[in-house]
């Protein structure tokens, strides 16, 4: 399972004391064998994290040049 955002903190994943201690742009994110989880402290937070955690699955994105 992959939760993201307030879900991650419902299922219990992530507990909000962790989201607390990041900043307002920040993000929480846990990975073990069976589930991974990633929650910001606002949307912001939980979209850069979204990208970070694809990046530490080895998700790659490429576009054309300018």
């Amino acid at each position: 399972m992959i939760a993201v955002g307030t879900f991650s903190n419902s299922v219990g994943l992530i507990s909000q004391e962790e989201i607390d201690l990041v900043a307002n742009d920040g993000y929480v994110i846990k990975i073990n064998r069976k589930n991974s989880a990633v929650c910001g402290w606002r949307d912001l937070g939980t979209m850069y994290g979204a990208y970070e955690l694809l990046n530490r699955l080895g998700v790659r994105f490429y576009f054309k040049g300018l």
